[in-house]
């Protein structure tokens, strides 16, 4: 069986040696990680939706003023 690592900046650790508080470091890092992801969906659904408007607010726009 082999032991669960963690590879922070290209170094590999063995998690069973890390202390108890760096356990709980761990787990506040890869909650982090998934909120990260969580946001990145979000702004991908905003970005989406912003496009969505702008092409839907053009069908309603008057013409252009002349420069």
């Amino acid at each position: 069986m082999t032991t669960p690592t963690i590879t922070i900046d290209d170094k590999k650790y063995s998690i069973d040696q890390i202390t108890a508080q760096g356990k709980e470091i761990l787990g506040m890092i890869q909650a982090t990680e998934m909120k990260l992801a969580e946001l990145n969906r979000d702004l991908a659904i905003a970005q989406t939706a912003k496009t969505f408007y702008i092409k839907a607010l053009a069908e309603h726009l008057p013409k252009p003023l002349a420069e």
